[in-house]
């Protein structure tokens, strides 16, 4: 499973375009509900994103949550400075055990976890959003996991943000 979100705090969507011209995706202007996606999308070449809103949160991501250039971290820093609200950045890769969670609020980095798969170690920066530790089990930072880390992060079981139903589709290119 591989998995690249960024998520913002608040109803965005209507910025939506613009946040994703600032990821370094030009909008085209056309939406549509993702079951809809029309047969003129490419969507092997990766030419659209996928957003979506829930319990007070937008969300972009590539359509099979996969790499969709949206770790450019100055960005996700001046967005949250700009919009007065949380941004977050997740990467999760099954295969190599890779979890990134970093969370800004007023342009500042307040909460950094990367776990490459255990080399190199992982590196935490900033108060942990949660503490789990279940008796007996030992883990590289103090949330424990991704899951739990996004879970504290959104106020809510990250399994509603991830299968939300209402997605919508947006045509978006890469500005080369």
């Amino acid at each position: 499973m591989q998995l690249q979100l960024v998520v913002v705090e608040g109803d965005c969507r209507a910025k939506v375009p613009e946040i994703a011209r600032r990821f370094g995706w030009e909008a085209s202007g056309r939406t549509w509900p993702e079951e809809e996606i029309p047969a003129d999308v490419d969507t092997d070449a990766r030419d659209w994103l996928v957003t979506w809103f829930v319990r007070g949160w937008t969300v972009l991501s590539s359509p099979d949550g996969g790499d969709a250039g949206l770790d450019d971290t100055d960005v996700a820093s001046q967005l949250s400075a700009e919009l007065a609200t949380r941004v977050a950045m997740i990467e999760h890769e099954s295969v190599s055990g890779m979890e990134v969670v970093l969370v800004f609020r007023a342009g500042q980095l307040v909460r950094a976890i990367r776990d490459y798969g255990g080399d190199p170690p992982t590196t935490e920066e900033g108060e942990p959003l949660c503490r789990h530790t279940p008796s007996g089990e030992t883990y590289g930072y103090a949330e424990g996991s991704l899951w739990n880390a996004m879970d504290a992060l959104l106020g809510f079981s990250n399994d509603d943000l991830l299968f939300c139903e209402a997605k919508t589709s947006f045509a978006v290119a890469r500005a080369d």
